[in-house]
């Protein structure tokens, strides 16, 4: 009976392996309201999200939100023919940090020094899935981790649990990783009507530079 049982199980993981994968739904890019007590008239600044699948193989259609913030160019620098430079990426480090939260404090540091950044070319702050201001944002309250892992039993255990409660509610852990980021960077590019982009990572973000540079380099103007 469990060899028969077994039997059907692989039949069916069969032609489910064999069932053409979802197709993949084009990104979106939706404008939000930026937060009201960011400084004003520093410079034009756009807030939103960018919509994108979760899982890269179009085995679901699970969306996920990916913040984004754009700090317009004060004085865009054009060349001969008119052409812009492209915007500049700004990736946070972590893995699990944040850069759209804040911008305000960017805002208010150019206020004082607008020479710091946004001046020739755009600049837009990129809340890498799982970090940030994303949906999902997968923060582990309480738990510590180094470099090494986790520094005790008890965060390793709470790191687990951590994990599994995001598991339950649907996250795939898969997916959360550097390429799948230089994908959703991509899908950004495509969003915003872009042809190509520079990067800037500070941190753990160079890693994601590279994964873009690896994955996707046909956006990559500069790093």
């Amino acid at each position: 009976m469990i060899l028969r049982i077994l039997a059907v199980l692989a039949a069916v993981s069969g032609l489910t392996a064999l069932a053409p994968p979802a197709k993949a739904a084009a990104p979106v890019f939706t404008d939000a309201p930026c937060p009201t007590d960011w400084p004003a008239g520093v410079r034009e600044v756009r807030c939103g999200t960018l919509s994108v699948d979760e899982a890269r193989d179009g085995s679901t259609d699970r969306r996920i939100g990916v913040a984004v913030v754009i700090l317009k160019a004060s004085t865009p620098y054009k060349d001969a023919s008119g052409q812009v430079l492209p915007p500049m990426v700004m990736f946070h480090g972590g893995p699990g940090g944040a850069l759209t939260s804040g911008a305000g404090n960017i805002l208010r540091a150019l206020s004082r020094r607008p020479d710091l950044m946004a001046v020739d070319q755009d600049v837009i702050l990129f809340d890498q899935r799982g970090g940030g201001e994303s949906d999902p944002s997968m923060d582990c309250p309480g738990v510590e981790l180094t470099d090494a892992g986790p520094p005790s039993d008890a965060d390793r255990d709470g790191l687990i649990a951590c994990l599994k409660s995001y598991q339950a509610k649907g996250v795939d852990l898969r997916w959360y990783n550097a390429a799948a980021i230089a994908d959703d960077v991509r899908d950004m590019t495509q969003a915003l009507g872009l042809t190509k982009i520079d990067l800037w990572g500070g941190s753990y973000g160079p890693r994601i530079e590279a994964a873009v540079i690896t994955h996707q380099p046909q956006i990559v103007r500069a790093a």
